[in-house]
């Protein structure tokens, strides 16, 4: 079953970062889509079957993006 959740952050000032990021969610199995809205919104699609939501802070963190579910 498809999900979409919206998360807040802080981290996204540049279109590097944001290329960086979309790429790499998109590498998790079950993540179908990225939306990137201004610096501090994210937008992300996915197959709750195959991602949960913590894969994907954890991965935004990781990657040096803070987030917050909103």
């Amino acid at each position: 079953m498809d999900y979409l959740m919206h998360f807040k952050v802080e981290g996204l000032h540049d279109t590097d970062k944001v290329a960086m990021i979309k790429k790499e969610l998109h590498t998790l199995q079950g993540v179908k889509d990225v939306q990137i809205t201004g610096v501090d919104r994210v937008s992300i699609t996915y197959d709750s079957t195959k991602v949960i939501p913590s894969q994907l802070t954890y991965l935004m963190r990781k990657l040096g993006v803070k987030t917050h579910s909103g």
